[in-house]
């Protein structure tokens, strides 16, 4: 008898550990598994984050290299763009081109977004053909956004002016509307 125990105790003895495995030990590697699990996540995310956090300097570094650029941006559209502004910002143009202005009209005021306005004007210009060049030119080196939407151009009925022109134009001048 004892040698049937010495011979069945060693395979009693590695089931009992087996089975004391499967039910003490497995569920703590589940746990361990578990935890494992979520530490890597984290770990991706935080990486994912410094990767972010990395991009968003680089981009606030840009930002500073280029805020002469924006300051130029928010200088061209003024906060507030009343119609003696406008009108000035014209004759200015034109005066400075050659131009005479004979009439300015406005048209109307256009929300052309969420802080943007957009003032509509008509302009009757009396000139050469080179202050029109000039003032097109003017007008596009503004640094306030001025267009020049539509241009008309009739050869002015006055005797002894052969070079004068008569220029209807209808020009678009923006406001940013953003009270911050």
């Amino acid at each position: 008898m004892r040698k049937v125990i010495e011979q069945f105790l060693p395979i009693f003895i590695l089931v009992v550990a087996v089975l004391g495995g499967v039910f003490f030990l497995w569920p703590a590697y589940e746990d361990f598994s578990g935890i494992n699990t979520q530490v890597n996540i984290q770990q991706e995310r935080l990486e994912r984050g410094q990767r972010v956090l990395t991009q968003l300097v680089a981009l606030q570094r840009q930002i500073a290299e280029r805020q002469e650029e924006f300051e130029k941006l928010e200088y061209s559209i003024p906060e507030d763009m009343q119609l003696p502004a406008v009108y000035d910002l014209i004759q200015q143009l034109a005066a400075s081109s050659g131009l005479v202005v004979e009439t300015i009209t406005t048209q109307g005021t256009e929300v052309a977004g969420e802080s943007l306005d957009i003032v509509h004007v008509e302009v009757q210009l009396v000139g050469s053909y080179a202050g029109l060049k000039n003032f097109l030119d003017a007008a596009k080196r503004s640094a306030r956004i001025v267009n020049v939407e539509t241009l008309h151009i009739i050869a002015a009925a006055q005797p002894g002016a052969q070079s004068a022109l008569a220029i209807e134009a209808e020009i678009a001048a923006y406001a940013n509307t953003d009270n911050p």
